[in-house]
């Protein structure tokens, strides 16, 4: 009944948010270098990748990463390859070394970008930001959000990522809550 995805990022949130700050506050790459190692990953710098990547090697998940690219990007996609730990996706067959996709709609790639998008803007950080509606829209909430080194087009694309996944989850939630108490009043609850 309750969406996958959903599920486990609150899982996570239980587990990871306490000690780490998953969803709770924005990660930096530290934080995120330190959590990857906590749930087993190998974290190496690499100057010949364009992004990250994640590389299974004699059963052992290496993340590696250009530490030269946009800390925006680094985050995210960083986050995004610890979305594959958390979710263990290098355990399945079909699991292959790749580079991250930060924009997949859809399977592994998009259940591991949330992660990843979660490291950067909390849920809580963007509910602060979203009491002002005019927020809801990408370009806003990017002018909102926008540093001096900001790319504007990664950064306006993966303000509407973020917007996106907070509309699923809110909308997964609302159903969720509706579903328990029409089955709550079913029962005479």
């Amino acid at each position: 009944m309750f969406n996958y995805p959903y599920r486990i990022v609150k899982k996570f949130e239980r587990k990871w948010g306490p000690g780490v700050g998953f969803n709770r506050r924005p990660l930096g790459l530290e934080n995120i270098l330190a959590w990857a190692e906590a749930l087993g990953g190998i974290p190496l710098e690499d100057h010949t990748v364009p992004s990250t990547a994640f590389l299974l090697y004699r059963k052992r998940p290496f993340l590696l990463y250009n530490p030269n690219q946009h800390p925006l990007n680094l985050v995210i996609s960083l986050g995004h390859e610890v979305g594959h730990l958390l979710f263990r996706h290098y355990e399945t067959m079909f699991f292959r070394p790749h580079r991250a996709n930060l924009w997949a709609r859809n399977g592994d790639e998009k259940d591991a970008g949330i992660i990843g998008f979660l490291a950067w803007l909390p849920t809580r950080e963007l509910r602060k930001l979203l009491r002002n509606p005019e927020l809801e829209h990408p370009e806003a909430l990017a002018r909102e959000l926008a540093t001096c080194d900001s790319e504007w087009p990664f950064l306006v694309k993966a303000c509407e990522a973020r917007l996106r996944i907070w509309r699923g989850l809110k909308r997964i939630k609302e159903n969720t809550r509706r579903y328990l108490c029409e089955k709550a009043s079913r029962l005479g609850l």
